[in-house]
């Protein structure tokens, strides 16, 4: 567990506690166990009558009006959050999620931050920055703050600073002036040698203590040591390349490595899927790759970024499934953009037919607010209309319906009795003699397929969808389709529409 004086200091505060510091040390300790003893280059804590100190190599915190054993639980207390938070830490590291670092870190350091990588692009700074976007603020802590500083001669210039940055202790401290009231630090992010990125802080109106300045350290060796390896990177655009081509090529054969990486979102390769597609136009493609970074950073789940448009995959199956949508909404509200949404497609190998199935609904251009998510069921009567591809065809059926024929014998029939109804214009009793059935069997089981499939009968549209569905379903059960049918059958669970 990585540590120093400033913090301990800091959070016994937060915590309550009336506290004095004098912090010299400048370096970072190993606290190991969970007690703190007064052996050689440990923390030794010593009471003095109704105050405890607490010391280590020259520093001390004075914990005025406690005893001992209140200390001693407050440290711990201490260690404890901090074990917690630093693994917080490290998940959002390893996600680079850089934006989330930032949020949580404003209980262990509550002054202004900013990441910015190797290649002098920001990536996230606090909310306490209120000038508009991460890379105006960066610009104005370049232009504008950083003056010559003893040694170190900046002149505003940016090469110069980085390379103050990247030799030395990789530590940059623009203290305040007779014209500037604030004070700015910026610290290198380095990992056996390599330069990750750098940690910059700005306080306004105030003055950072050696704890702090040993504290902005400490959080960029926090960083360094959860810093994604190359390997992840690796995978991470490998993930993203598998997905890809199982988006734009319905012939993908890589199904080891798909259903891999669907396991690792804790996904069944067989669940629902569902395809949401972002296109941006011309006016606001810019901002594409800003919602790409934000997205990726926020949703635990593919995205897959094209040249004017960003797709995500979802399994519909997912407790999380409602809370994506919701996010993916309210993203959408903030860049002024729709999202267009498939259905629900069996199997994430048939995510080729999401895709497709979102073009169309973009294509079809139907005006929506900022946010709106169209769905493809609304459009499914167009594409079946306008479309010849039997397996586009197929996977544009209500899937209800098509998942009625995988279930065995006794569920088709419930599924040819339906037919028979909406071809009989609902009446029982035309359907009781075009089937030979009992109009009591013809009602109960129109019963059970509106209760437990989402069959609505009263809506016009719905109705309509349906018998098309049936009609492309007979059309591939029919001998010049060969035994298609049946084998898209198989990507189909035989409890999937049981009934």
């Amino acid at each position: 567990m990585r540590i120093n004086m400033w913090m301990i200091a800091y959070l016994l505060e937060k915590n309550g506690m009336d506290v004095t510091t004098d912090i010299h040390c400048e370096h970072v300790y190993e606290i190991f166990g969970v007690g703190l003893t007064e052996a050689p280059g440990r923390v030794g804590l010593s009471s003095r009558g109704e105050d405890v100190l607490c010391a280590y190599s020259g520093s001390f915190i004075l914990c005025r009006q406690q005893t001992l054993m209140d200390v001693l639980n407050g440290i711990q207390d201490v260690l404890n959050f901090y074990n917690e938070w630093s693994e917080k830490i490290a998940a959002l590291c390893r996600a680079r999620n850089w934006q989330g670092v930032l949020d949580e870190m404003s209980p262990v350091f509550p002054k202004a931050l900013l990441i910015f990588d190797s290649n002098q692009t920001v990536v996230a700074m606090s909310s306490q920055y209120g000038k508009g976007t991460v890379n105006e603020e960066w610009d104005f802590l370049m232009d504008y703050r950083y003056p010559s500083n003893g040694a170190f001669r900046f002149s505003r210039s940016r090469p110069h600073f980085f390379e103050i940055l990247l030799s030395g202790s990789g530590i940059f401290y623009g203290p305040s002036t007779p014209s500037r009231q604030d004070e700015s630090v910026t610290v290198t992010i380095r990992s056996n040698n390599v330069v990750l990125g750098f940690l910059t802080s700005t306080v306004v109106r105030d003055r950072y203590t050696t704890g702090e300045i040993d504290t902005l350290h400490c959080l960029a060796g926090l960083i360094a040591a959860n810093f994604p390896t190359r390997s992840e990177a690796i995978s991470a655009e490998f993930s993203e390349n598998v997905f890809r081509k199982y988006l734009t090529d319905p012939n993908a054969n890589d199904a080891f490595n798909l259903n891999r990486l669907t396991s690792s979102y804790n996904w069944n390769p067989a669940s629902l899927f569902r395809t949401v597609n972002v296109h941006f136009d011309q006016d606001v493609l810019e901002d594409k790759d800003r919602m790409f970074a934000i997205a990726v950073n926020i949703l635990n789940i593919p995205c897959i970024s094209f040249p004017d448009s960003i797709v995500f995959i979802l399994c519909c199956e997912s407790p999380s499934y409602d809370l994506w949508i919701k996010q993916l909404k309210l993203l959408a509200t903030d860049f002024s953009v729709t999202l267009a949404g498939s259905l629900a497609l069996r199997n994430i190998r048939n995510i080729f037919y999401g895709m497709e199935q979102t073009e169309f609904v973009i294509q079809s251009r139907r005006a929506a607010a900022p946010g709106t998510l169209l769905s493809f069921y609304d459009c499914a009567v167009d594409f079946m209309i306008s479309h010849s591809n039997l397996k586009s065809l197929f996977f544009a059926c209500k899937r209800e319906l098509v998942e009625l024929y995988a279930a065995g014998e006794h569920s088709a029939e419930f599924a040819a009795t339906l037919e028979s109804y909406l071809l009989q214009e609902r009446s029982l009793q035309k359907a009781s003699r075009s089937l030979h059935l009992h109009k009591n069997t013809i009602a109960y089981r129109i019963q059970k397929l509106t209760e437990n499939a989402a069959i609505r009968l009263d809506d016009t549209y719905d109705r309509e969808y349906i018998k098309l569905s049936f009609m492309v379903i007979r059309y591939l059960q029919s001998p010049r389709c060969g035994s298609i049918f049946s084998e898209l059958l198989r990507d189909l669970p035989d409890e999937s529409g049981k009934l």
